[in-house]
């Protein structure tokens, strides 16, 4: 027998479609109860289980609200069902076949707690323990790609926060009167598939970002309630439905089919909807330069900006965790073919300091010839010998503007460079002169308040 707590005012409505596999749903509802406080319902549609899940559960299961549907209506008409019985501020929508892990519940509430926030994900493993996805994308051909597939846990990759397409409604946390307002999961998908694409499409057309909350844990039994042929054929038959109702949101995109055989439009697809696009390349964190690090500050959280921090002799695990949870990208042991690996992606490439001009200027020429370039002058200015001026000199030469620590600084680099965009970096910070000249120089608007 699985009791649920009766909760007056729940703060959540745990929604779930059952179709047979009773097996997983008693797995799924018992991981529920145990790692969920008690400030949650559950309200289940049970779609004519052919296995008579439905009659197990109005007999094992205690303190749900249980909907039966006389035929099989499929995940999206369930979920609607089950989301106007919802009494809950925010809606989870729940797989039969996902099992919650400790504490996976906070930190996507928490994530709500951005009101430009409509949709929280979180990081979706396989029963092994692999990322099956750090949310989704999708391409100009409605091809959708998981983000992560196959990576372990704890890859840099997987670990930072960020806006996303959408993500798979195994575990898709969403505001209750939005999903309402646009009218659920679309009919148009069927039995299912691309709903969720649908979803999170509509969501944002009112203003509501769907994002990737790496703090949450879900395992997904993928496969167990389809075959992987079923899978594919309801994905076949429904991507010509995305396209045909989404085809002005995909318009630009990168095609994804096959992504394998062109990596790098993955990573363009991923950032798609983050179009300034910052590289910071450092020799090592942390990062010295404070003017870098103002751009970090100034960029790394917000949602039109996408900030990746390059490092050129690997990081302790802690500085580059610090960097992960305020939704910066870090790759810990940057090399030539990591470069190549993303030709074309940066809106603008800031250099920290002469070392890691010397290291990757040349993969930057390379790969990036559109970026905006911007130079950290970090460090002293005296003192250095005549190798490392002549790199610095380059740099000054190369760059847009110069970010230089001090007023000394400043008088240094016009003396190589008289008509060089000098601005000196000033407090550390989003509102330090580092931070809104990096901002202006991307046409970028400011933060708001």
């Amino acid at each position: 027998m699985i009791a649920f707590p009766a909760v007056d005012a729940p703060a959540l409505t745990v929604a779930m479609a059952v179709y047979g596999r009773w097996d997983w749903v008693e797995r799924a509802l018992g991981a529920l109860r145990d790692m969920t406080p008690p400030v949650y319902e559950v309200v289940v549609v049970d779609n004519a289980s052919p296995d008579r899940s439905g009659d197990r559960l109005a007999a094992e299961v205690d303190g749900i609200t249980l909907l039966r549907n006389d035929t099989n209506e499929g995940f999206g008409r369930a979920i609607n069902r089950a989301a106007q019985a919802a009494k809950g501020e925010h809606l989870c929508i729940l797989n039969s076949d996902a099992l919650v892990q400790d504490g996976w519940l906070p930190p996507l509430l928490a994530a709500m707690d951005d009101p430009a926030v409509g949709v929280a994900l979180p990081l979706y493993l396989s029963m092994e323990g692999t990322v099956l996805e750090a949310g989704s994308t999708v391409g100009a051909d409605g091809v959708t790609v998981p983000i992560g597939r196959g990576c372990a846990p704890d890859a840099p990759e997987v670990r930072f926060p960020r806006v996303v397409d959408f993500g798979s409604a195994a575990c898709m946390v969403v505001r209750t009167e939005a999903f309402r307002a646009v009218g659920g999961f679309a009919e148009a998908y069927g039995l299912g598939y691309y709903e969720d694409t649908e979803l999170c499409f509509a969501l944002r057309e009112r203003g509501l970002r769907s994002v990737y909350v790496p703090g949450a844990t879900v395992q997904h039994g993928l496969g167990a309630s389809l075959s992987e042929a079923e899978a594919k054929a309801r994905s076949d038959a429904n991507r010509p439905v995305l396209l045909a109702r989404r085809a002005a949101d995909l318009v630009g995109r990168p095609e994804l089919e096959p992504w394998e055989d062109h990596p790098h439009r993955l990573v363009h697809a991923r950032d798609w909807l983050a179009p300034i696009r910052v590289l910071v390349v450092a020799e090592r964190l942390p990062i010295d330069g404070p003017a870098s690090a103002a751009a970090v500050d100034a960029l790394g959280a917000r949602p039109d900006a996408r900030v990746t921090v390059a490092v050129g002799t690997g990081a302790a695990d802690a500085d580059v965790t610090a960097l992960l949870d305020r939704g910066v990208e870090v790759v810990p042991n940057a090399d030539a073919g990591w470069f190549a690996g993303r030709p074309g992606h940066a809106t603008a490439v800031l250099f920290e300091g002469p070392a890691s001009v010397a290291r990757f200027l040349e993969p930057v020429r390379e790969t990036q010839p559109q970026a905006t370039v911007l130079y950290d002058l970090a460090g002293p200015a005296a003192g250095r010998g005549p190798d490392v001026r002549r790199v610095e000199a380059l740099a000054i030469r190369l760059a847009r503007v110069v970010l230089a620590p001090t007023e000394h600084h400043a008088a240094f680099v016009r003396e190589i460079a008289p008509s060089a965009r000098v601005v000196v970096a000033g407090s550390v910070g989003s509102n330090g002169a580092a931070g809104r000249t990096l901002v202006e120089t991307l046409g970028m608007p400011p933060a708001g308040p």
